[in-house]
C-alpha cells in the first residue's frame, strides 16, 4: 500500500479544503507543497517568482516531492502555480495514490467558451487535465460537488485501492 495520498490540479482553494477534509478523517496531515516553498523561502510564492524565476519554483517543487520519502501518511497538495513535470508525477505515484482535481466545465469546447478573465485559468485546466488524466491514479471532476462528497468519491476510490 502506498503511504500518501496526492491532490493535484489547478482547481483552487477546493483543492485545499478537500486535502484537509481527507487527511483528518484518513487521521494523516496534510503537506502544502506551496506554504512549504514559501516557508521555506520566507517569502509568497509570487515574491519568490519575482525574485528567481518559474525554473527555481519547480525545482523547488521537486525538492518538496522528495521530502515525502522521508515522512509518512501525508496528504500533499500540489501548488497551483505551475504543473507538475511528468517526472514529478512519477515520483509522486511511487509512494501516493495520486488523485486529479479538475472543473469539466473549463474543459468543454477547450476553454473557449470562458470568459475573457477566465480564459488563462481555463487554459492551464486543460493543460493540467491533458497532462494529468492518463499519469493518475483517480481523475474527478469536482464540477457541481462541495469538498464533502469529493472526499466520499476520494475514499471509495481508496477502498477500492487497499
Amino acid at each position: 500500500m502506498k503511504r500518501h495520498i496526492a491532490i493535484v490540479g489547478v482547481v483552487g482553494e477546493i483543492k485545499k479544503q478537500i486535502a484537509k477534509s481527507l487527511a483528518d478523517l484518513l487521521d494523516m496531515m496534510v503537506f502544502d507543497c506551496q506554504e512549504y516553498i514559501s516557508f521555506g523561502n520566507a517569502m509568497t510564492v509570487q515574491q519568490l517568482i519575482k525574485k528567481t524565476n518559474v525554473t527555481y519554483f519547480k525545482k523547488q517543487v521537486s525538492k518538496s516531492i522528495r521530502e515525502l520519502d522521508d515522512l509518512q501518511n501525508m496528504v500533499f497538495v500540489s501548488s497551483d502555480v505551475s504543473l507538475l513535470s511528468v517526472d514529478d508525477l512519477q515520483k509522486l505515484g511511487a509512494n501516493c495514490y495520486v488523485v486529479h482535481l479538475f472543473d469539466g466545465t473549463c474543459l468543454s469546447n477547450d476553454g473557449q467558451n470562458q470568459a475573457t478573465t477566465d480564459e488563462n485559468f481555463a487554459h492551464k485546466s486543460l493543460n493540467a487535465y491533458k497532462r494529468y488524466r492518463n499519469r493518475c491514479d483517480f481523475s474527478l471532476d469536482i464540477n457541481g460537488l462541495g469538498a464533502d462528497q469529493a472526499v466520499q468519491k476520494i475514499c471509495l476510490f481508496l477502498q477500492n485501492q487497499i
